[in-house]
């Protein structure tokens, strides 16, 4: 199965009735347009006349003369509205399937960009577990540690990043990881904190520090969701 598989079947599926009242909304445009010319561009069928107060339906009689006999509306008209509600229908049906595909993108990307996370979040697992077990003084650490601490880091970021810009459900990474945030946050803080001095920003989010931003925003939103 392609990596799209399933998710893009509903797409294909909404994609092809689109062409389809596509082509019958053009079909429609073409016969009305045609009965116009058929209809309307002969003077003679242009003159209803009043009888009283009700407008009459042309008929030929044997003269050859167009008549309207009393209690009728133009068939001009009449087939306006018919085309006009034709239109309407046409309409109203490729706004409900244009939604259901705006709805289905939306579920097929976020089921995309949900497995892309669990990958991040599998190969990152031995590594969050390792770090817990780090001396809670960053300065304790060699670089091997450091650079665990490091893939840590940019992986949950990653992940937050994707969660706070609306690109995934939130609830799916937080109802999954929570305390992975908020336990490899404890750990890192300090690490971080001083990562951000060492470029050259605050240390403080709140200050301007910008260095896993989301991966400490994350965190904070899962201890207050959750107590570990």
């Amino acid at each position: 199965m392609s990596e799209s598989g399933v998710l893009t079947a509903p797409l294909t599926w909404l994609t092809i009735c689109h062409g389809v009242l596509l082509k019958v909304t053009v079909l429609v445009l073409v016969l009305l347009a045609g009965a116009f010319t058929v209809l309307c561009v002969p003077e003679a069928w242009l003159r209803p006349s009043v009888c009283g107060d009700s407008l009459e339906i042309p008929v030929t009689d044997v003269e050859g003369e167009v008549k309207l006999e009393n209690g009728g509306v133009p068939l001009a008209t009449a087939l306006t509205q018919i085309a006009t509600l034709c239109l309407v229908i046409v309409a109203v049906v490729q706004l409900v399937l244009l939604r259901r595909t705006i709805n289905e993108s939306a579920r097929a990307r976020s089921a995309s960009v949900m497995l892309g996370i669990y990958d991040i979040m599998n190969e990152l697992r031995a590594s969050w577990l390792e770090l817990y077990g780090y001396s809670d003084d960053f300065r304790n650490w060699d670089s091997g540690q450091r650079l665990l601490a490091d893939r840590v880091g940019v992986g949950l970021q990653q992940v937050a990043y994707l969660c706070l810009e609306g690109l995934v459900d939130k609830r799916y990474v937080v109802g999954n990881w929570a305390g992975t945030f908020v336990k490899s946050w404890r750990k890192l803080e300090g690490y971080i904190r001083d990562y951000r001095v060492q470029s050259g920003e605050p240390s403080e989010i709140e200050k301007g520090g910008f260095q896993r931003k989301h991966f400490e925003l994350l965190a904070r939103e899962c201890q207050r969701l959750y107590v570990y």
